[in-house]
């Protein structure tokens, strides 16, 4: 789950082509490559001051996301094959508005959603649960970076502050949050059930050769125990050179990916950074890097790229990009504009994508987002179903 806050995205690929190979009376033959996948949109704000920054997609056509059109938070939910507003759970006003908001799910009757209200000059968190009936107010005490729902009773959420100088992170067993203090500075946590769960982020380079580099922690049992990862540093070191992981998607016990930012910036312009992707997988038993195409990102704040399974072994990451199993990387076309409204001109410009979800069991990921120009523009929620 994603921050408020979303930056363009500008993304340029070096694409790996591949073709399968068959053999038709003793002749080998090129099979045809799968079809272009694309985006659709399938919902729009009727104005083109909005974004939508959250989706959780909790079975084949049931969902929800959340967004702000103007300065009102929108929370949507699809049911029927449509999107439709509902009530928003967490009260808010324009004086006391909503900040770091997560939302995420594992079944239609276990929907999680979590903000932090600023009435006046404090600052609230907040935290409810969709029970399938009504929402139920949880108990929380700190404010939430990242969130992994499992189930009712099994919810981990990294916390956004400092426990002893050191990320922690909290377990919900149904009746209240258990702290765990981590061995790594977390930025991004994900589960694929309730005994594989991993957070990704960084380690100070022992070295110091670099400032930062990629660090991975897995629970095991009910101890969280860190696992090595990969070096990702230059053969050359850059002034301000930095290494750390951003996103984590947990697929099952031997298949997971994780993501993460590799750059430096210059000494006579530290305002501009020059960053590459870092591409990591497990294989249940080791993490390496992996053989997907290199490719580079423009994008500022990086750790805002989303990621998310394809259902296949794979993943897509930032919106555009669908790396397969088998290392190819396909690129996901832009989505044709939604039409003009009563209150807004057909939109211009590229969608910019500020979370995935894959639908469970299925081959179709939803992205919520925006299209217009700078940060916001038509709130958009789009879908697209893989093949590749």
């Amino acid at each position: 789950m994603r921050h408020l806050r979303r930056a363009a995205v500008g993304l340029v690929l070096s694409l790996l082509v591949t073709g399968c190979t068959t053999m038709t009376g003793g002749q080998a033959t090129m099979s045809p490559p799968p079809p272009p996948e694309r985006w659709r949109i399938d919902y729009a704000t009727d104005t083109a001051d909005a974004t939508l920054f959250d989706v959780a997609a909790v079975a084949k056509d049931e969902g929800c996301a959340i967004g702000q059109v103007s300065t009102e938070f929108v929370l949507l939910h699809r049911h029927g094959g449509s999107w439709q507003q509902a009530p928003m759970p967490i009260p808010h006003s324009q004086d006391a508005g909503l900040f770091n908001i997560h939302l995420s799910g594992s079944a239609p009757d276990n929907v999680w959603l979590f903000a932090g209200t600023t009435p006046g000059d404090s600052e609230v968190p907040t935290a409810r649960r969709w029970d399938g009936h009504q929402w139920l107010v949880i108990p929380v005490d700190f404010t939430v970076s990242d969130l992994a729902v499992v189930a009712p009773n099994d919810v981990w959420a990294l916390d956004a502050g400092l426990v002893d100088g050191q990320y922690d992170v909290r377990h919900w067993d149904g009746h209240s949050w258990t702290p765990y203090v981590l061995p790594i500075w977390a930025k991004a946590l994900s589960a694929s059930g309730p005994h594989d769960v991993w957070v990704v982020g960084s380690h100070d380079d022992p070295s110091g050769s670099t400032q930062s580099q990629p660090a991975v922690a897995h629970l095991d049992g009910r101890t969280w125990q860190t696992v090595p990862a990969p070096e990702d540093r230059f053969p050359t070191p850059e002034p301000h050179e930095q290494s750390e992981l951003t996103r984590v998607v947990a697929i099952s016990p031997n298949n997971a990916w994780a993501f993460g930012d590799h750059g430096y910036t210059s000494d006579g312009d530290q305002s501009t950074s020059h960053d590459t992707v870092t591409v990591l997988h497990w294989d249940g038993l080791a993490w390496r890097k992996s053989s997907t195409p290199k490719f580079t990102v423009d994008i500022q704040p990086f750790p805002e790229m989303a990621a998310t399974g394809d259902g296949a072994g794979g993943f897509v990451l930032g919106g555009y990009q669908h790396g397969a199993a088998n290392g190819a990387l396909r690129v996901i076309g832009y989505p044709a504009p939604p039409p003009a409204t009563a209150h807004a001109q057909s939109p211009t410009g590229q969608f910019e994508v500020g979370d995935l979800q894959l639908v469970p069991g299925t081959r179709e990921v939803w992205a919520a987002g925006y299209q217009g120009s700078g940060t916001s523009g038509r709130g958009i929620v789009a879908s697209c179903v893989l093949n590749g």
